[in-house]
């Protein structure tokens, strides 16, 4: 079902087109190798973790009613190398779906509506907060990478 959705779901779909790593588990995306900025202010590549609620075309609901995402990774932090207490709801291990392991709870509302629009604007949007403290270390920390760069254990 997680490759048969991914390619009828216009959003997750273009997620992958652009070169987003993404797997399904059950109804839980997983999106690995989002670059991210460590305490030590060294770069990492954790995983964005989030459940997704289908509509009655078996398609990601729109507009997307929970605005929260999970993390996998050591302590997001920006820049400076301090954590980014603007989006950590908290911290501590859990278990989202049947086996995957996460160690931060986020929550970041859009302005206006507070619903993202889609599920591919709201991944964007939590990449984004991640990335760009990474790529101001080094621009070419992308969530979406070669596959010869793709390295390490998963969620």
């Amino acid at each position: 079902m997680s490759a048969d959705l991914i390619s009828r779901d216009p959003h997750l779909k273009q997620l992958l087109d652009e070169g987003f790593e993404l797997e399904m588990r059950d109804l839980v995306l997983l999106v690995h190798s989002v670059p991210y900025v460590k305490r030590d202010m060294s770069l990492g590549r954790g995983t964005l973790v989030c459940t997704l609620s289908l509509d009655t075309e078996g398609l990601t609901s729109t507009p997307l009613t929970d605005h929260t995402m999970w993390f996998a990774g050591e302590m997001p932090c920006h820049r400076d190398g301090t954590p980014m207490t603007n989006i950590i709801h908290n911290s501590q291990e859990a278990t989202v779906g049947s086996d995957i392991k996460v160690h931060h709870y986020f929550s970041s509302k859009p302005e206006g509506t507070g619903q993202y629009a889609n599920i591919y604007d709201k991944v964007v949007t939590y990449e984004s907060h991640l990335g760009a403290a990474a790529r101001s270390h080094d621009k070419t920390a992308n969530a979406p990478v070669s596959r010869a760069d793709r390295s390490g254990p998963r969620p």
